[in-house]
């Protein structure tokens, strides 16, 4: 049976306007690379840092990678979770 969680007017505020933030976050990354996917150096570069920190984080099981045609590369939804941290 599924849970029923019941939250306050106020919390469903809050709660709207991160979904809004983090839908906008994600559209502004897809106009900006025209792709759902990033390389490690794009990611690594929005994140401001380098790519043997990226390296440790994805080994760290911090960040989801997938090798698509043989390169490391990041979904646009997985920084933006990051980033929301």
């Amino acid at each position: 049976m599924p849970k029923i969680w019941h939250i306050t007017t106020k919390e469903y505020g809050m709660n709207t306007t991160k979904v809004r933030e983090i839908a906008e976050k994600k559209r502004i990354f897809r106009e900006r690379y025209q792709s759902s996917f990033l390389t490690k150096k794009e990611v690594a570069q929005e994140l401001n840092i380098s790519c043997s920190t990226l390296d440790r984080m994805r080994k760290e099981g911090l960040l989801a990678s997938r090798r698509i045609r043989g390169s490391v590369m990041f979904s646009i939804d997985e920084i933006v979770r990051v980033v929301e941290g």
